[in-house]
C-alpha cells in the first residue's frame, strides 16, 4: 500500500485545513502582539568569555593560525564556537583568528555580517584555512594537519 493511500485511511479529508485553522484561532486568541512576537526572535549582541587557561599549543597554534590567514567563523549564541574558544583558551585569544558573524546581535531577519556573506559560511563553527571550508568544532590534531597540507 503506497504512503499517500496510507495517509489517506488515516487523515481525514481536509485535515491540514483544519489544523491551519487551530493554528490561527490560537494565535488570534492568545494575546500575543505580532510585532511583539518578533522581538522574541532578538538577542543583544554578548560575548560570552573565555575562561579556560591557555596551553602552549594552543597559543602557538592560534598564532600559526593567523599567521597563516586561516579564519573561525561563529555566532556568540553559538555554544559550539564557545567550545572551540574554550578549548584554545583565554591567552590565546590576542591571536585568535575569529570573525564574529553577528556583531550587532541576532535578529530574525537580518543577514550575516558581510565577511560571513563574503566567505558563504552556512553553519557554525566554521573554518577556513588555505581556501577550504572545514565546518564544526576541529581538534588541534587536525587544524595542525591542515596548515601543515601543501
Amino acid at each position: 500500500m503506497s504512503v499517500s493511500r496510507q495517509l489517506q485511511d488515516v487523515a481525514p479529508q481536509g485535515g491540514g485545513l483544519i489544523a491551519a485553522t487551530i493554528l490561527f484561532l490560537s494565535l488570534a486568541w492568545s494575546g500575543i502582539d505580532p510585532q511583539g512576537a518578533e522581538a522574541v526572535f532578538d538577542i543583544p549582541y554578548q560575548s560570552p568569555a573565555v575562561s579556560t587557561q591557555s596551553s602552549s599549543r594552543s597559543e602557538q597554534l592560534a598564532k600559526r593560525l593567523k599567521d597563516a590567514g586561516a579564519k573561525m567563523y561563529g555566532a556568540f549564541w553559538c555554544s559550539h564556537c564557545h567550545e572551540q574558544k574554550e578549548a584554545f583558551g583565554s591567552q590565546a585569544m590576542k591571536d585568535f583568528p575569529y570573525v564574529e558573524c553577528y556583531p550587532d546581535g541576532f535578529r530574525k531577519f537580518d543577514d550575516l555580517a558581510s565577511e560571513c556573506k563574503e566567505a558563504k559560511i552556512q553553519a557554525f563553527p566554521a573554518w577556513i584555512i588555505k581556501g577550504q571550508t572545514y565546518p564544526g568544532l576541529q581538534s588541534f590534531d587536525k587544524l595542525e594537519k591542515l596548515l601543515d597540507s601543501q
